[in-house]
């Protein structure tokens, strides 16, 4: 395991392939809180929980594509900025600016916070199922 900044990066640009929810036990503390900050009541908790929500949120895509653009690090906190590419089934392509906002203990994330615009991003806003949860 690298840096806590490293470790974050590997996390975000590799998830949506990842064997989830198992996969997320080795990013996540058992008891770390995720939200998706743009949609109410999205907080999930506990790291299969947290794999489970993204397995559903995936099943929405053909493919889903992360550039990280900026990274910083304090200690145990990392931000950071990327933009996600979603290819919907029907092939139509949504891209979108997020800032991501995670603390770790011990290399792992203890908490997830995602900040983003909702009007580019209608199929992501609070009337999605899989976000909703």
């Amino acid at each position: 395991m690298g840096t806590n900044a490293e470790q974050i990066v590997l996390w975000v640009t590799s998830w949506p392939e990842l064997g989830l929810p198992p996969a997320a036990a080795d990013f996540f503390c058992a008891d770390a809180v995720y939200e998706n900050v743009p949609v109410q009541g999205s907080e999930v908790r506990g790291s299969l929980a947290i794999g489970e929500t993204l397995v559903s949120f995936r099943s929405l895509f053909e493919r889903i594509e992360v550039e990280v653009t900026t990274v910083a690090e304090q200690g145990d906190l990392v931000m950071v900025e990327r933009t996600e590419r979603y290819v919907l089934l029907d092939g139509v392509t949504l891209e979108m600016d997020v800032i991501g906002a995670f603390e770790l203990d011990g290399g792992l994330i203890r908490a997830w916070r995602d900040y983003w615009e909702v009007a580019p991003a209608p199929i992501l806003a609070p009337a999605s199922p899989a976000l909703a949860a």
